[in-house]
């Protein structure tokens, strides 16, 4: 009887095995996120570490400073504007990973890569927006929040098109990882001479690719600044065929003069094609990004 009770026993803990397999599985993933958003979140918060080690260079207040109780050194002004900085980043960070549980990994955020505001930016339009057709210019760490937004709408694409294949690559071996290339894209489109108003620009070559829906969101990062002054400028001349009857447009790095030229010029171009344009600034971003809401008027 003590045999039976005990093989009784043994099966139903047998029976149990795959549950606890499948929790312990989903606890693993879980640890595995936490551990990657500790992550980003340390990069950042050494950034910060590193701006407060720099407090050792503010100017010694001896001449006239100490006089005024108010007086802040210039160098005090340009570390306090940083820390307000990276505290907007990591809240930004943490609002991206809430939003999006469905995100496995995310790339660096730094250098070149889009910042956490702009990368929130981006999750909030889409998450409200719900768009059909999301059309990007320059690949990175933005396809992965764009698509992973996607995902969790349970509706639209993303194509995004790059003029290197190093980078493409990188953007779709991101998008595998996080499971997202049923409705993402990524294109290579070299960079070629286009004449646009009169004037030739090096822009995506779009004969390499083709655009088959109305275009919800456009969202531009690219080509680099580098590439030529007023770069980014043929994107609305040579797309703005492709618009639904309202799409949102979104510029990165707008706080460069050129993106700030674009955007005035933008403006103008679209009135002249019976579209209405509303737009809203964020200079306080870490790079600029400036929005577009295009209505076509009817």
């Amino acid at each position: 009887m003590k045999l039976f009770r005990g093989l009784s026993t043994l099966l139903k803990g047998i029976k149990n095995v795959p549950q606890f397999i499948s929790l312990f599985h989903e606890q693993k993933v879980t640890l595995s996120r936490i551990d990657t958003q500790l992550g980003d979140v340390a990069d950042l918060l050494k950034a910060m570490q590193n701006k407060l080690a720099d407090t050792d260079l503010i100017v010694d207040r001896t001449e006239g400073g100490m006089k005024d109780p108010n007086w802040i050194s210039p160098m005090e002004k340009k570390i306090s504007l940083a820390m307000e900085n990276y505290f907007q980043q990591v809240e930004c960070l943490l609002s991206i990973y809430r939003a999006l549980p469905n995100l496995r990994y995310l790339p660096s955020t730094r250098g070149w890569a889009g910042s956490p505001d702009f990368l929130s930016k981006l999750v909030e339009i889409v998450l409200k927006k719900k768009p059909q057709f999301v059309f990007e210019l320059s690949s990175g760490v933005s396809s992965i929040v764009l698509g992973t937004g996607l995902q969790a709408n349970q509706v639209g694409n993303l194509l995004s098109i790059d003029h290197e294949e190093v980078y493409a690559n990188i953007t779709r071996d991101n998008i595998r990882l996080d499971g997202i290339e049923q409705n993402c894209k990524v294109e290579v489109c070299p960079l070629v001479d286009i004449e646009v108003e009169g004037i030739i620009h090096k822009w995506y070559d779009l004969q390499t690719t083709q655009i088959k829906e109305r275009i919800d969101l456009l969202v531009i990062d690219g080509p680099p600044g580098s590439t030529q002054s007023l770069a980014r400028y043929p994107a609305v001349p040579l797309l703005y065929s492709f618009f639904s009857d309202y799409t949102v447009i979104l510029m990165d790095d707008a706080n460069r003069r050129d993106e700030q030229v674009i955007a005035e010029r933008w403006i103008k171009f679209l009135h002249t094609k019976n579209f209405e344009v509303q737009r809203t600034d964020f200079p306080n971003f870490e790079k600029g990004l400036v929005m577009f809401e295009v209505r076509r008027i009817v």
